[in-house]
């Protein structure tokens, strides 16, 4: 409850640089389609992984369409009005204040291939667009997860060089005690950071 808490208050602080656009329009086989678009606080090639990512833990495949992210066969109960979803999605890139940020825009259609508008298929159109405005959180949980992965990786490869450094010391091969000294400093600093990470 707590984890979700602060997640909440992180995506309020980032609204101000994350947040809805609005109606726009995508061009898909020659045919403008109703979209929406978010501003997202990262840079696109963070962002493609996001949404990939999201694909993938949605049930669907990730592949390239019209110059286009595509998911196909999403199932997410927050998407009304139909079991399966397929997704569009246009990844910019814009800058602010000289750092690179994205504008992600979303066209969806049912699983009978129906694009959705605010006209058509409407009650998905609407979730689409609840859907799309949760991508900020959705995003910082994402990183948080990402970074938990790196340094637990690395933690290991620590804990692999420092048992061997000691392993060496004790059969009098070598003399590492700078060398483990150092290790065993990376290894309190990355607990430290795993711990943080985790308690959020």
């Amino acid at each position: 409850m707590t984890r979700i808490l602060k997640l909440f208050i992180a995506a309020i602080v980032f609204s101000v640089s994350a947040s809805a656009q609005g109606s726009a329009s995508l061009t898909i086989d020659k045919s403008k389609q109703s979209a929406q678009s978010i501003t997202l606080p990262d840079n696109s090639d963070l962002v493609k992984d996001f949404l990939e990512d999201l694909i993938k833990n949605s049930g669907g495949k990730a592949k390239r369409s019209d110059g286009y992210l595509y998911g196909q066969g999403i199932k997410s109960a927050e998407l009304e009005g139909t079991k399966k979803v397929n997704a569009y999605f246009d990844i910019g890139k814009t800058k602010n204040d000289g750092r690179e940020i994205s504008v992600v825009t979303l066209v969806v259609k049912d699983d009978n291939e129906k694009f959705a508008s605010d006209t058509l298929n409407a009650d998905l159109y609407r979730s689409a667009g609840k859907w799309l405005n949760s991508f900020q959180m959705k995003m910082e949980v994402y990183k948080r997860d990402r970074e938990i992965a790196s340094l637990t990786a690395q933690l290991k490869d620590v804990n692999k060089e420092l048992s061997a450094l000691r392993k060496r010391v004790r059969n009098n091969k070598d003399d590492n005690i700078a060398a483990i000294k150092d290790n065993e400093k990376k290894l309190d600093d990355l607990t430290r950071r795993l711990e943080e990470l985790q308690k959020n």
